[in-house]
């Protein structure tokens, strides 16, 4: 519990210096709720889910091409705010948006075959052991959670980030599971509040709002993992 407090004084004491690192993903989600959401949101408000699934099949490639963007520019936000994160432990100047993002796109194809690698076990996980829902799925999530930090700050590869993630999360596993767990079902709360409470401002202004928070647990979570790296590198 201590390490899930730890990381939301941190965020609180340096959110100026971390959460406009989001600010580029943010920007990246409105322009496609704007593009997107209109075309989606009439099936779903009409209850007509065959022509939903006919328009998704009809438009596959080019969602396909949105869902690539982002899962580049996430990945890359994942790099940019960890390294942010050793910058602020290592007492340095923290440094601006740009510069982080240009660090942690320079690596970026470490980054994504490292994602893609860990997506896959964690797809195998789910579908060899689906009768235990999302536990085995998130408990390789938490695993191979540090494999950003060895990239952006190690400069360490793919496979071998994937496997000092392992090793390193081996004894902190099953309590970075649960604080994960918790962390997961706080978000969900704060999302269905947020839904009702700024409901009243229209569904633009709330899911504005909901991505603004989701970022912020993005940042949290991700310091969680850090400060294990942290307390193990001795920094």
């Amino acid at each position: 519990m201590n390490q899930f407090l730890n990381a939301w004084y941190f965020f609180f004491k340096n959110w100026k210096d971390l959460l406009p690192t989001a600010m580029p993903l943010f920007i990246l989600s409105l322009m496609t709720m704007y593009y997107v959401g209109p075309l989606v949101t009439p099936y779903l408000n009409a209850n007509q889910f065959d022509q939903l699934q006919d328009f998704l099949e009809d438009n596959f490639f080019y969602l396909t091409i949105v869902d690539l963007i982002y899962d580049i520019a996430f990945i890359a936000f994942i790099a940019a705010i960890n390294a942010q994160f050793y910058i602020l432990t290592t007492n340095k100047q923290p440094l601006k948006t740009s510069d982080l993002f240009s660090k942690s796109l320079s690596k970026i194809i470490w980054l994504f075959l490292a994602s893609f690698l860990s997506s896959l076990i964690i797809s195998i996980g789910f579908f060899f052991f689906k009768i235990l829902f999302l536990i085995p799925g998130i408990y390789l999530f938490v695993r191979f959670s540090l494999f950003p930090v060895f990239i952006i700050i190690e400069d360490r590869g793919p496979v071998s980030s994937l496997m000092l993630s392992w090793k390193m999360t081996y004894q902190y596993g099953g309590q970075l599971f649960s604080q994960t767990i918790l962390f997961f079902m706080i978000m969900l709360l704060v999302f269905i509040l947020s839904s009702v409470i700024f409901s009243i401002f229209g569904q633009a202004i709330t899911i504005a709002i909901i991505f603004i928070e989701f970022y912020v647990f993005c940042i949290v979570l991700s310091y969680l993992y850090f400060s294990l790296y942290k307390s193990v590198k001795n920094i």
